[in-house]
């Protein structure tokens, strides 16, 4: 997942959203038609839902994300030459255009930093 604290905090923005827009469906019930206020409950509840479970996954992307940064479970690291780098640059933006999905969820530098390994 690509910016996983990012998602979950639209996620929670959205859910919370959702969570008012159903809330306030009586409000507007007493007030107006009750058609329209069942729709708002419907429609608030299930943004509701569908994005507290998104925020869930997000969080558990966002917590993996963190422990992999900190090194926690980590076996190895590899150091890559600028040259490598390079060629990888090359080939994951050849790959990238051929099919959309075949894009890679990492980061690539857009420029070889010079004379140092890439970690």
């Amino acid at each position: 997942m690509r910016e996983p604290l990012r998602k979950a905090l639209w996620s929670i923005i959205l859910a919370i959203l959702g969570a008012g827009l159903g809330l306030l469906a009586p409000a507007i019930h007493t007030q107006g038609g009750e058609t329209i206020a069942v729709i708002l409950f419907i429609i608030g509840m299930i943004l509701a839902v569908i994005f507290l479970l998104t925020f869930l996954w997000a969080l558990f992307s966002a917590i993996g994300y963190a422990q992999l940064k900190s090194g926690k479970g980590m076996i190895a690291r590899w150091h890559v030459t600028a040259d490598d780098w390079d060629r990888f640059r090359t080939l994951d933006k050849m790959r990238a255009a051929e099919h959309p999905s075949l894009r890679n969820d990492i980061r690539v530098r857009k420029q070889t930093p010079l004379n140092r390994p890439v970690y």
